[in-house]
């Protein structure tokens, strides 16, 4: 529960079902004396329409409707997506509903590797904007990873679209090497500026 002040915080509700998602975050604020709880911790099944035209959009979106119904509640909310320039930047913000919601991923990351057969650039990003709502603080940041699509589907101890994304530096994709993806991943990144925001109210 939150108590006045994030420097009493308690407890962060995570607009979020994903359990690769949810123990990421739970790493990162393991050192602190703060419970992280997931939507599907309090059966919140409540179905939230993402139509922002933005990442941060859709993060506040969420983090918003989270907050109408929690309002005592300390809520962290994102919205990620894998974006490629020579498609436009897409899929974007579409990228959870790319090729159609419940759409596996394998599926999705073998209709790029399609669209972009014979394309010499194959530059491409992650993005994660990143808000944490209290009853009175707004913390809001956006992290990117710039890389590009590899040749091939390669690794398989990843989900999303790592098994396709080469971040700049190396040669290998997210999906193959996670103990890097975790130092320079859009998340990650994000994380950390939430973590230092969280830990600078603390002090």
């Amino acid at each position: 529960m939150f108590f006045g002040m994030i420097t009493t915080v308690m407890r962060i509700l995570v607009a979020s079902h994903n359990g690769h998602k949810i123990k990421e975050i739970k790493e990162y604020f393991k050192h602190l004396d703060i419970e992280i709880i997931s939507l599907r911790d309090i059966d919140f099944d409540f179905e939230i329409e993402e139509t922002g035209i933005t990442f941060l959009d859709n993060a506040l979106i969420k983090a918003k409707t989270i907050q109408s119904f929690y309002p005592n509640h300390a809520i962290l909310a994102d919205d990620s997506g894998f974006s490629v320039k020579a498609l436009g930047n897409e899929p974007g913000v579409n990228s959870a509903r790319f090729l159609g919601s419940g759409t596996v991923d394998a599926l999705k990351n073998k209709e790029i590797l399609k669209l972009l057969e014979g394309v010499i650039d194959r530059k491409a990003m992650f993005t994660c904007a990143m808000v944490l709502l209290t009853p009175s603080q707004q913390f809001v940041t956006q992290q990117v990873v710039y890389g590009s699509v590899s040749q091939e589907i390669r690794g398989t101890g990843s989900f999303g679209y790592d098994p396709i994304f080469i971040p700049e530096h190396t040669t290998k994709t997210f999906a193959e090497d996670l103990e890097y993806k975790a130092k320079v991943s859009h998340r990650s990144k994000a994380l950390m500026e939430v973590l230092k925001y969280v830990e600078y109210l603390a002090e």
